[in-house]
């Protein structure tokens, strides 16, 4: 059975991703946490999102790379992406993308659970 609210999150930092699953829970969402692009796309937890949280630097295929892969394959949830690295190339990538938010590290938890119970709809 599937979560009826479940974000995914794919960041290689630990503490980021054990910070993002608490405030997710807190926020009543499920959450699917993985440390590489290439762990997300040899599991189902695509088919399970009803967004995605996407770390843009990450090691192997990027977030931006990653979320091409996920639409090309039918995965078509809202993504919001994350950063550490604020550079103007890189936001206009993520808009480019579609993206529904581009947060910068360390970044505000409300706004980013504002962002996502506005635009992810329970699958």
């Amino acid at each position: 059975m599937f979560p009826e609210r479940a974000i995914v999150v794919v960041d290689d930092d630990a503490s980021m991703n054990q910070a993002m699953e608490r405030l997710l829970t807190a926020a009543g969402w499920t959450t699917l946490m993985f440390a590489s692009a290439e762990a997300l796309l040899e599991s189902d937890a695509p088919g399970m999102a009803s967004g995605f949280i996407l770390d843009i630097h990450l090691p192997g295929l990027s977030g931006f790379a990653l979320h091409e892969k996920l639409q090309k394959a039918g995965f078509m949830a809202p993504v919001a992406f994350i950063t550490a690295h604020d550079l103007e190339w890189v936001k206009k990538q993520a808009q480019l993308a579609g993206a529904i938010g581009y947060f910068v590290k360390p970044f505000d938890g409300r706004s980013l659970i504002e962002t996502l119970d506005r635009n992810c709809s329970p699958v």
